[in-house]
């Protein structure tokens, strides 16, 4: 126990200051932590740590919760702001081990790290940057005038606005940097660019109460504390990662970088792209933490999930963690701490894991389908009931901007050592294809018009990127006299036509995406619906 507090005692009290704002409030959430942290010692398993944060997390952010306000909030108009502490803690903080109401052992000033006892704390931001070696002490006046608390890199899309809306919302002074001057200017209308459950309401109060600003020049990026940067790593035509992709963003705001931030990346990234990032920081002689705390929302619920799922967080450093950690916890209770490498394969994990469940799904429907049988009834029947098979997705689309780039990712990561990832992508970019052949076989496509209804990549949503209904067109366009196409949300495509026309003029209909509005289509016209978004089946 001595020794995990001497090695970490340092920066759990600095973690404790951070959460409740106060030295003193700070000893006094660490020292009832402490106290059931020995209680438990002789069964964690190896994980004090864990622990102990979880025990310090929870009250601190349950109480800003009820208070309903963001923690800088607290300070009076014009007070220098600190994210940590300069004042030596006065007297001996002497920490009462307890065990069963017993006192077991008792910890002496002169046991406890520094910053547990009365000898004045070290810097609660000396720490090393980057790789093991480098030191870049980050005295507390850098960090003690920044003029907002977070700036969202890349934010007004559908990762980072919902993000800067919710701190927005909390009392925090919220700054967005966007090359897209259409964004920013809708943004700063408190008028969303995109279509987001929750977020239109949020976003005309935040920006209303002056907490949300956006911008398309860099220099917006100097006046906040926390950098979070939303741009992932893409992939180009041969399906190759472009590692350099975030480093080289970020050149485009680096003279503006300021000693004393920390940059928090949040979109996917290929592993390895934390740690070069850190290089490039270090390159550019700038004291700043680097953490990577990866986005985990589904677009569409973006607003709920943001506080309801756990946060990953990783960082090089204690500070870096400690830091992020703070950050996050304003959001959600519960955080999950990792090394970078491991929270950055943990998304793509994630994101491949899901891929495949759908692949796996497509290709049994593919089976059924062939056979003349109905996948979805199939589906229901062996699912009632049986916990087993609960996780089992319905047939339909895989696509959006993220899982098959993130599994492609993957593959390049295992030197394309991945067969059940390249199989998968396989058989979810090749649904469409088979889709089409299976119309072929019951319809002279040549002399029909077909619509297809609904265009973006999921089910409510106006986002068309990578949406495989865009590929379906293009298959059909081929096949096809003339193809139609509707979506009641998306906005950015002139050229389709309202569904009442859709319905007048195509002879055959395909349901593309599970928009609800398509529940109750009038029509006598045949349809497939892969998606058995009208409640009669899926053979096609």
């Amino acid at each position: 126990m001595e020794q995990f507090l001497a090695e970490r005692g340092q920066g759990l009290m600095r973690t404790a200051v951070l959460l409740t704002g106060s030295v003193d409030a700070g000893e006094d959430l660490l020292q009832t932590a402490l106290e059931r942290l020995l209680r438990k010692w002789h069964w964690l398993d190896g994980d004090p740590e864990g622990y102990l944060r979880r025990t310090l997390y929870n009250p601190a952010t349950d109480g800003l919760r009820r208070q309903g306000r963001w923690r800088r909030k607290l300070r009076p108009a014009g007070a220098r702001r600190r994210t940590g502490y300069s004042r030596t803690l006065s007297g001996s903080v002497t920490v009462s081990l307890m065990r069963g109401g017993q006192v077991e052992d008792h910890l002496s000033a002169a046991a406890l790290p520094p910053v547990l006892r009365g000898a004045g704390p070290a810097d609660p931001r000396a720490s090393t940057l980057g790789r093991a070696g480098a030191t870049s002490p980050i005295p507390d006046s850098e960090v003690s005038c920044f003029e907002r608390d977070v700036m969202v890199i890349g934010g007004c899309g559908h990762i980072g606005l919902p993000l800067a809306i919710a701190f927005a919302d909390l009392g925090a002074r919220v700054g967005i940097y966007d090359a897209s001057d259409v964004a920013v200017g809708k943004v700063n209308a408190a008028q969303m660019p995109f279509d987001e459950p929750g977020a239109a309401d949020v976003l005309k109060r935040v920006v209303a109460a002056g907490r949300l600003k956006a911008s398309a020049g860099p220099g917006i990026v100097a006046t906040a504390e926390h950098l979070i940067v939303v741009i992932g790593t893409p992939v180009d035509e041969h399906l190759n990662p472009d590692q350099a992709a975030i480093p080289n963003s970020l050149s485009g705001c680096a003279d503006h970088l300021r000693d004393g931030q920390i940059l928090i990346l949040r979109s996917t990234v290929y592993p390895g792209v934390t740690a070069l990032v850190e290089k490039m920081i270090t390159r550019l002689g700038v004291r700043m933490d680097v953490a990577f705390c990866p986005e985990r929302i589904a677009e569409g619920k973006a607003m709920s999930e943001l506080s309801e799922l756990p946060q990953i967080v990783s960082s090089r450093t204690p500070r870096g963690a400690d830091r992020a950690s703070a950050l996050f916890s304003m959001l959600t209770p519960v955080l999950v701490h990792m090394t970078p490498e491991e929270a950055e394969l943990a998304k793509l994990f994630t994101n491949a894991w899901r891929y495949i469940k759908f692949a796996t799904a497509n290709q049994l429907y593919m089976m059924a389908n062939d056979r003349g049988l109905d996948f979805e009834r199939i589906r229901q029947g062996l699912m009632l009931d049986y916990p087993r098979a609960a996780d089992m997705p319905s047939a339909g689309f895989a696509a959006g901007p993220c899982l098959f780039k993130d599994t492609m990712q993957l593959a390049a990561f295992n030197n394309n050592n991945f067969a059940l990832g390249h199989t998968a992508m396989t058989i979810n970019e090749g649904l469409p294809l088979y889709l089409v052949y299976r119309l072929e076989q019951r319809f002279d496509l040549r002399s029909m018009t077909v619509g297809i209804l609904g265009m973006a990549f999921k089910g409510g949503s106006d986002d068309i990127r990578s949406s495989l209904s865009y590929k379906l067109k293009r298959i059909l366009a081929f096949k096809a006299d003339a193809v139609l196409c509707s979506d009641p949300y998306v906005t950015a495509d002139s050229s389709l036509r309202p569904l009442d026309e859709i319905l007048a003029l195509a002879d055959l209909l395909v349901i593309g995406a599970p928009h609800p509005e398509y529940r109750d289509l009038g029509t006598g016209k045949p349809v497939a619906d892969i998606w058995n978004v009208l409640g009669r089946g899926v053979r096609v």
